[in-house]
């Protein structure tokens, strides 16, 4: 399906970023950047906005934040950031700092960090193998395990579920006025009725989960943005994390099912060898996992119509719409199949 698609009009205002960004590139110097470029990145679902800006030969990793995200958890970030670079931790971006000793800007209603350029990319699907996985299970793996140095977790009711549980209710409560949500930002009807459907069908499978209490398990840091295109590769090999912004205290299940789902989408196989290549997983945890990942989508599309009542989609329509049709097909699959 192309997600352009999906849409009978489109509603994406356009705004002068590269400039707001060579604005905000300029305050974390003390001279004035002649020789500097930058160059946006395609937009992800956390709604900043990100950069390659080149210095002379040297590139950087800009992004700008929007405030009415979680600023704290964001400081957060950077403080462990900055750990990692003590223990000598060298999949995480370095910060770069203003004259003031800043690892944040406030710009143009934006908070704008500038880290160092980690070279290498994400694997595109249609490239991705088992080799891959396994060296991006291995890579999670190694960054729970420093993570958990940063806190040591206690045993806690798990913060994704709540989360989770949260937003799908809240899907299930609204769910007559999805359809005028879905017209109003101009979405296909049929599309629109199919997906209302499958979302209707995930939920009934759901609705034991959705009255129990959240599993009790380990918390820690985790990455939190945890998907395929945030990891980058060198060849076979896992040589950085991006987009760490979303670091927060929850279960590493939270992480493998964000992860798994991304990367392997609808590949049962490839789910169940990703979390062999983990290792350490009991059978209870690997269903923790898959139940985790169906919830994710359904309160993903829960959080997709809040916005669209709200009128206030934060994120890069066509990366939204990508995501949409992944969700979509995702949760055909498993209706085909009658089970996650």
């Amino acid at each position: 399906m192309d997600p352009s698609s999906l849409r009978t009009g489109n509603n994406n205002p356009s705004v002068d970023r590269s400039s707001i960004a060579s604005q905000a590139l300029q305050c974390f110097f003390s001279k004035h950047l002649i020789d500097s470029r930058v160059e946006q990145l395609p937009g992800g679902l956390s709604g900043a906005w990100a950069f390659k800006a080149v210095l002379g030969e040297k590139p950087f990793c800009l992004k700008g934040h929007r405030l009415n995200g979680n600023p704290a958890q964001l400081q957060t970030a950077h403080a462990i950031q900055l750990l990692a670079q003590q223990r000598n931790f060298s999949l995480l971006p370095k910060l770069t700092f203003t004259p003031d000793g800043n690892s944040l800007v406030l710009h143009k209603d934006r908070l704008w960090e500038l880290m160092e350029w980690i070279p290498g990319s994400p694997i595109l699907r249609k490239n991705r193998t088992f080799a891959h996985l396994k060296a991006g299970m291995k890579g999670l793996k190694d960054f729970h395990h420093f993570l958990k140095e940063v806190k040591k977790g206690e045993y806690l009711p798990l913060p994704a579920w709540e989360a989770r549980v949260a937003a799908i209710r809240r899907l299930v409560r609204n769910f007559n006025s999805l359809t005028h949500s879905g017209k109003k930002f101009l979405l296909e009807p049929t599309f629109l009725e199919d997906l209302l459907e499958k979302v209707k069908w995930c939920c009934h499978q759901l609705e034991e989960s959705l009255v129990q209490p959240p599993p009790m398990t380990a918390i820690q840091y985790c990455w939190g943005d945890a998907r395929a295109d945030n990891l980058l590769f060198q060849d076979e090999r896992v040589i950085g994390f991006i987009d760490v912004a979303g670091l927060r205290l929850d279960g590493v299940a939270s992480d493998l099912a964000r992860f798994l789902g991304d990367f392997c989408l609808d590949h049962p196989d490839w789910f169940t060898k990703g979390l062999d290549y983990y290792g350490d997983i009991s059978l209870e945890e690997v269903r923790l996992v898959r139940k985790l990942d169906a919830m994710g989508i359904l309160a993903s599309i829960a959080n997709w119509f809040a916005w669209m009542q709200k009128g206030e989609i934060p994120v890069d329509i066509p990366a939204m719409e990508f995501r949409l049709v992944e969700w979509f097909e995702r949760l055909g699959k498993w209706k085909e199949r009658g089970t996650f």
